[in-house]
């Protein structure tokens, strides 16, 4: 049931359960993990096709999926069929074969990836992981502060209070 038709919430009320922010992150995970519906992100499937789960149809704007035809599924083709599976139309919004988009984005890929551009791309990776243990260095000092700055204030609420008899 959607959770903005429950009749009664009481946040926390079983200690056993997860939190309301768990849940919702949960179906948030679980949401970009879907692959049949039009949300964009979420993983790329099984297969032959180098652009499953990227691909976008100029149509519709929902993600592309993968159909294998031919002898025994050998070639793949890329086709948007929602408005076809929504009744909306008597046949796909598009379908392309994936060998002529395939073979172009990988020709690119491998002129674009160069010697240099590795060099940079572990530059810019050593950078990001020393700014990370900075802050991680300056956030165990900040707690370590914290729990000096409470502990000082229960020796003095200890020393301060009567004794009970």
């Amino acid at each position: 049931m959607p959770q903005d038709e429950w009749r009664v919430v009481i946040p926390g009320h079983h200690p056993g359960y997860i939190n309301l922010g768990s849940i919702s992150r949960q179906r948030q995970r679980l949401a970009g993990n879907r692959t049949n519906c039009e949300v964009l992100t979420g993983p790329a499937r099984e297969g032959l096709c180098l652009l499953q789960g990227l691909l976008v149809c100029g149509i519709c704007g929902r993600r592309l999926g993968v159909r294998y035809t031919g002898n025994g599924g050998l070639y793949p083709i890329y086709q948007c069929n929602w408005r076809h599976r929504e009744a909306l139309s008597r046949k796909a919004c598009m379908s392309v074969a994936s060998k002529p988009l395939d073979d172009a984005i990988a020709e690119r890929l491998v002129t674009a990836i160069t010697p240099m551009t590795i060099e940079l791309a572990l530059e810019a990776l050593t950078s990001m992981e020393e700014r990370d243990k900075a802050i991680a260095a300056q956030w165990r000092r900040r707690i370590e502060r914290a729990r000096y700055d409470v502990d000082l204030r229960n020796g003095a609420m200890k020393r301060s209070t009567p004794p009970t008899v």
